[in-house]
C-alpha cells in the first residue's frame, strides 16, 4: 500500500510534528479531509470490536455458569 501524500511531511516522530502555519490552505483542506475519512473508519472499526467483545462475553458467560450448574 502506498503511503499518503502527506505521511513524509509527518514524519515518524509525534514530536516531530509539521509547520502547519506554512502549509496552504488546499493542503490543509486535503489533509483534514483524510483525516476525518481515517477518523470515522477507526470509529466504525471501534464499534464493531465493542459488538464482538460484548458477544463474546456473552457466550464465555453462557459457556461459564453451565459448568457452575
Amino acid at each position: 500500500m502506498m503511503a499518503c501524500w502527506h505521511c513524509k511531511m509527518l514524519g515518524g516522530n509525534v514530536s516531530d510534528l509539521p509547520n502547519f502555519a506554512a502549509w496552504s490552505h488546499e493542503n490543509l483542506a486535503q489533509f483534514s479531509a483524510e483525516a476525518y475519512r481515517k477518523m470515522q473508519q477507526q470509529q466504525e472499526t471501534i464499534e464493531q470490536l465493542q459488538g464482538d467483545f460484548k458477544d463474546a462475553m456473552v457466550e464465555l458467560r453462557k459457556l461459564t455458569s453451565a459448568k457452575n450448574v
